[in-house]
């Protein structure tokens, strides 16, 4: 290992910034992340194993070099994001899920590379769910507070140290997107996403050309929020 090894190799790759550790060891990045900080330079001074008359930081520093014009974007350490979010979706924490194999959320979105909680929570609000968050990176998961309540009660799912969830968001790495069996769980505390009528009397409707014996010709599937998910035909099925 020398700078200039560590260096090809991370411009090779399309990495702008490389760093050289311990002798041996070469990192590369686009920027300096987990926030971070520049050190004096005379806490690098080993020498790199393949020049010794060259740099190449020491136990726990890096020999930074880049080809960025300007300073180094520092991100600070990945967290749930709780600002900017779309609507009025608020962060509550570390969910555990999968408790006894039960799912905390009946309802499940498998992302693209770009997942954030942001695109999470919109296809949440827009379907009607008032709760989800995201699993393992990229499952965004959906439903009500009711399913929250009934996973606590009865799964044993409860909310854990943000430490817990750990794997940073492939759309935004500034951000967690929950863990294995770890959901960074979102509410919505705006106006309420669905408000459902129940009318009484002649506004609940009335039978007409009423003929005699059992017709079904139509079947309803309803969500647990109210909506429904399916209208079934004889012989047929299709969503609503």
């Amino acid at each position: 290992m020398t700078i200039e090894i560590c260096i090809a190799w991370c411009s090779g790759q399309g990495y702008t910034v490389a760093g050289l550790q311990y002798g041996t060891q070469c990192y590369c990045d686009v920027e300096i992340v987990a926030g971070g900080v520049q050190a004096p330079d005379t806490d690098c001074s080993m020498p790199c194993a393949g020049d010794a008359t060259e740099i190449c930081g020491n136990g726990n520093r890096n020999s930074v070099y880049s080809n960025v014009t300007g300073a180094l974007t520092v991100l600070q350490p990945p967290y749930a994001q709780n600002t900017s979010l779309p609507g009025n979706w608020q962060y509550v924490g570390c969910l555990v899920d999968n408790v006894n194999q039960l799912r905390v959320f009946p309802y499940e979105l498998d992302l693209p590379q770009n997942a954030t909680a942001d695109i999470c929570l919109t296809y949440c609000s827009d379907y009607g769910f008032p709760a989800g968050g995201i699993e393992y990176a990229y499952q965004c998961f959906c439903g009500d507070m009711s399913d929250v309540y009934f996973a606590q009660s009865y799964g044993g799912a409860s909310i854990v140290p943000d430490s817990q969830c750990t794997l940073t968001c492939p759309g935004n790495e500034q951000y967690i997107c929950g863990d294995g069996n770890r959901i960074t769980f979102y509410n919505w505390t705006g106006t309420p996403l669905y408000n459902w009528a129940q009318p009484t009397g002649v506004n609940q409707g009335t039978y007409s050309l009423l003929i005699g014996g059992v017709v079904v010709p139509l079947m309803t599937s309803a969500n647990i929020n109210g909506k429904i998910v399916s209208c079934d035909y004889p012989d047929y099925e299709f969503i609503c």
